[in-house]
């Protein structure tokens, strides 16, 4: 066990190593990567990870039996590029001369999928420059007709190999050791492979269960062809009837079956959303429902006769819900005719599904496809008339028992009689609900996990991390969920392998377009199936009353998730919810092993292996383990005589399982006094939040040139942790005009005043945390006003100029409270410095091509809170210059209803550039905008007034 662990100890910061390794000219560079890294076009070569060893060429893999361990493997050409090139894994080759068998090991070649644009999660927790970039997805056995070996890479091209090593239940524990060679025209190499099987069997049982749904018509429509029309085109081919005697349904229905077995293959039991039985009706007018055909297609996944471990799928849908019947057929869905074809239909169903023998695994899903309000309504429209006909089948809502209430949406009365799986989006529930929520009656009610938009839980599109689709399983298991569910698995629309925007349902592709009659598995299905086989680890351990173990691992990886992440509200999630690098996570699943091993064979281990294990666990926790500061915030007041009160709020995680004593220390600027500089905090929780509050006053206003007081701030731990961090208290002075301006883009009138400038914007979201987060596209803003207007100017760095854009509409595209697809900039704004909600802010928005929008509130989607029009009256106009463009602004004062009658307001600028998706402020909120604490404080000087400044920033400037 020692030389299995030291490398993975040894990795220096459980991160790849700067690459040494001299590449002979002419030669492709070879290497390794774990499973869990998520490979681009853009990754660089790593010479030593725990899996890849550069200097000796060895692969070093563990696994227990019966469990499947991956790698990837990549050959760069070299500039003059490489002709025919194939691979091939020898045997391995174990204890006793033992041999797994040659079907053990795939390979698949990696396509790149091509994504220019990204969803606002993925910006906000992106650690890097945003950029077009090709991520290996797509997965094509090696030796397919089209795209298969042998292959020709030009110069510098990248060939990705996924490698799938599958250990039978039946091999010996041991060593295990062959080779994998790479041939081309003018090279041959070979890199050993190491392989030691624990002496574990992971269960067949699924401890967390994952079921996923499809149409078998996306199936059809997609491989399916038949001559149509007087010329006889070839054309998809979607039939009405799965007539089980047609040769094209029997095509479709080879290439659905396979689809079944790959996905039970990676522990996703799929089930078929839109098949459902032939409705007829009797000469007496009765409807009568023919379940042949379905019977013949449906049974040997029910009953497990379709798989080679014989186990039936975890979950089957009632073939109704609100596309079948049809309301249309009947007038509607009010309609009396609907109504009593739903009735008998639902009756029919319940009672010949009995007889399948798999009543344990049915539910109904009424797929109502709206949300808030009319969801609700739709939702109980379809579950009432079914709880009436089969009060025991639980019925699956996408709609949150309790709504968060700044949707102001509301679920009905009676609506937990109507539901008994729920698994809404995880920014609509607290997964801590789930063991409210399950039911001893019956195995698939409580709360299902969603996989959808990080960081609220992960997500299973394209863009997903690793970890992302990893910790499912394990947010899953730590929060007692009755399993994960994904709605849709095989969402085909557009261009599948080039993408105008991620989808979290494409987990196969479509193999025809490499001479395959047959669905293709994605890297996200194989990162979802490490995440479930880790599981079967932590469930070995509870089952060997190693519970507590169990426990302190799920801790340590994932934290939280769903609404238990967020902060202020329902949209405001925390971003640190589980663990992300890779390596750590391949250190957690060692340990896992150790310790199931452990708890298998307990004594077995030498005092040598105990030791090495002390030291995984000690790795591990410095690796995972510290007292997070999630989010500084400030407030500038005056106090009268000239005086200022900064308040200085830390809001504090402790990432540990277990207590820890914090101190938090104030460094004044010069010239302020704080009375109680330091506080400190005894015995933080493990994974407990708190705030530490310092205060401090001064009778000046020391303000750099981009409107902050920098406040140096120091974090202690018990445990030795020890931080510097930052305190940028955002001021800014709007000084008096005197001059009347004109609005027209051109600031040449502006006059020439003290700390009037607003800069220095910092990125939202994880960016913010990296260097000094700055933004790359900055904007300074400036400060005027007179007796009549407030008057802002907004200078916006662009080095594109050609690459602004922005629609020609007053709508703004909300996702995770960002405001982005368009070039834009916002000011925020609460007057009296006493707001306490985003309902009290005034916010205005205006677009690089001048459209401006004005409104009390956030009009975002899905709500925050209540919006109203605000009859601003402002004028804008837009300005352009080299490599920069310009927003001037004048907001008449008489437009706000109430102001501070010190002059003192709170205000923040925001603004979103489209090249690079960065989004950024001036007050540096690190998660989102719209809120009364992350604005800074802006003083209206007085037409005679002075305040006492210390200052480097030059007037105007």
């Amino acid at each position: 066990m020692l030389r299995w662990l030291v490398p993975m100890l040894t990795c220096a910061g459980l991160a790849a190593a700067p690459v040494g390794c001299v590449v002979e000219p002419g030669r492709p560079r070879l290497w390794a990567a774990s499973d869990m890294v998520h490979l681009t076009d853009r990754t660089p070569p790593a010479d030593h990870t725990s899996v890849w060893e550069a200097d000796t060429r060895t692969i070093r893999l563990f696994s227990s039996t019966n469990e499947t361990v991956s790698f990837q493997l990549i050959v760069d050409a070299p500039p003059g590029g490489l002709a025919q090139v194939r691979l091939a894994m020898g045997e391995l080759t174990g204890p006793q001369k033992q041999k797994l068998p040659a079907d053990c090991v795939r390979l698949f070649r990696m396509l790149p999928v091509k994504i220019g644009s990204y969803p606002a999660w993925f910006l906000r927790l992106a650690d890097g420059p945003i950029g077009p970039a090709g991520f290996y997805d797509a997965l094509v056995p090696i030796d397919a007709p089209a795209a298969g070996q042998p292959l020709n890479l030009g110069g510098g091209e990248r060939l990705a190999v996924w490698v799938d090593v599958s250990v039978p239940e039946t091999a010996l524990p041991g060593e295990y050791r062959g080779a994998i060679s790479i041939r081309s025209a003018a090279d041959r190499q070979q890199l050993t492979v190491g392989l030691k099987v624990y002496d574990l069997v992971l269960p067949n049982s699924r401890p967390v269960v994952c079921v996923g749904g499809f149409s078998h018509e996306t199936i059809f429509r997609q491989f399916v062809r038949q001559p149509s029309g007087p010329d006889g085109e070839m054309k998809p081919f979607v039939p009405v009837r799965l007539a089980t005697s047609s040769e094209p349904v029997r095509q479709g229905l080879v290439i659905l079956r396979e689809l079944m077995r790959l996905g039970h293959e990676h522990w996703v039991d799929l089930f078929d959303k839109t098949i459902h039985p032939l409705l007829k009706r009797q000469p007496s007018g009765e409807v009568a429902l023919r379940w042949d055909d379905y019977d013949s297609i449906v049974k040997p996944y029910l009953d497990g006769t379709a798989f080679d471990d014989r186990i039936g799928v975890a979950a089957w849908p009632v073939p109704l819900w609100a596309g079948w019947p049809e309301p249309d057929s009947y007038g509607g869905a009010g309609t009396a005719a609907y109504q009593e074809t739903l009735s008998a239909a639902m009756s029919q169903s319940v009672k010949h599904l009995e007889t399948l023998g798999a009543k344990d695994r049915l539910f109904f899903w009424p797929r109502p496809e709206e949300a808030g309000p009319a969801g609700y309504q739709r939702h109980a429209a379809l579950a009432g008339p079914f709880r009436a006909a089969a009060p025991e089948i639980p019925i699956l809502s996408e709609l949150p028992p309790t709504p968060p209430p700044e949707t102001t949406w509301a679920a009905p009365e009676g609506f937990a009689k109507l539901a008994d799986m729920y698994a809404p989006p995880a920014d609509l529930v607290a997964f801590s609900q789930a063991g409210r929520l399950a039911s001893r009656q019956h195995a698939l009610a409580g709360l299902w996990l969603r996989p959808g938009r990080p960081p609220y839980v992960g997500s299973c599109g394209v863009l997903a991390s690793p970890a992302d689709v990893r910790a499912l399983a394990w947010l899953a298991m730590k929060y007692g969920c009755a399993g994960i569910l994904l709605p849709e698995t095989l969402d085909w629309t557009g261009q599948v392998y080039r993408p105008e925007a991620e989808t979290q349902g494409r987990l196969f592709y479509p193999g025809d377009s490499f001479g395959l009659k047959a669905v293709l598995p994605s890297v996200r299905l194989k990162w979802l199936r490490r995440g479930l086989q880790d599981v079967a680890y932590l469930w070995l351990l509870e089952q060997k009353q190693r519970a507590g173990i169990a426990q302190a691992l799920l801790n340590t990886m994932v934290r939280y998730g769903s609404l238990d992440a967020v902060g202020d509200h329902y949209q405001d999630p925390r971003l640190d919810g589980w663990v992300r690098d890779g390596e750590v996570w391949l250190l957690a699943r060692q340990l896992l092993a150790d310790e199931a091993l452990a708890a298998v064979y307990p004594g077995r281990a030498s005092s040598h292996e105990l030791l090495v294990q002390r030291l995984a666990w000690k790795k591990l926790t410095e690796h995972t383990g510290r007292v997070r500061a999630e989010r500084v915030r400030s407030r500038v007041q005056p106090v009268g005589s000239g005086r200022f009160r900064a308040a200085i709020r830390v809001e504090l995680y402790n990432e540990f399982t277990r207590p820890v004593d914090v101190a938090v220390k104030l460094t004044p600027p010069p010239g302020w006094g704080a009375a109680q500089p330091e506080k400190s905090l005894p015995s933080l929780g493990g994974g407990k939040r708190a705030v530490i509050e310092l205060v401090t006053e001064g009778d000046h206003l020391p303000i750099d040139i981009d409107g902050k007081m920098r406040m140096p701030l120091g974090l202690t731990t018990s445990l030795g942790q020890q931080d510097a961090l930052s305190a940028d208290v955002p001021v800014v002075l709007a000084g008096w005009c005197g001059v009347k301006l004109t609005i027209d883009g051109d600031l040449h009138d502006w006059p020439l005043r003290v700390c009037n400038r607003a800069g220095a914007f910092k990125l939202l979201g994880r960016r913010g945390r990296v260097g000094d987060g700055l933004a790359r596209r900055q904007t300074a803003v400036f400060a005027l006003h007179d007796a009549e207007n407030l008057y802002l100017a907004f200078r916006c760095e662009e080095p594109i100029p050609a690459s602004i854009r922005a629609e020609p509409n007053n709508i703004i595209r909300y996702d995770q409270l960002m405001a982005s697809g368009e070039d834009l900039v916002e000011v925020i704004i609460d007057p009296t410095g006493q707001a306490e909600s985003v309902e009290e802010l005034y916010h205005l928005i205006v677009k690089c091509n001048g459209v401006m929008l004005a409104e009390r509130g956030a009009h975002t989607d899905p709500p925050l809170g209540r919006w109203q029009p605000w009859p601003v009256g402002a004028k804008v106009a837009i300005g352009k210059g080299q490599h920069l463009w310009i927003v001037e602004l004048a907001v008449p004062l008489r437009a706000f209803q109430a102001a501070s009658p010190e002059g003192s307001w709170r205000v923040n600028f925001t603004r979103f550039a489209t090249t690079g998706g960065e989004a950024s402020s001036w007050s540096g909120a690190p998660r989102y905008f719209y809120h009364p604490e992350n604005l800074g404080t802006m003083v209206l000087v007085p037409r005679d007034g002075q305040v006492r400044l210390r200052t480097t920033q030059p007037a105007g400037q």
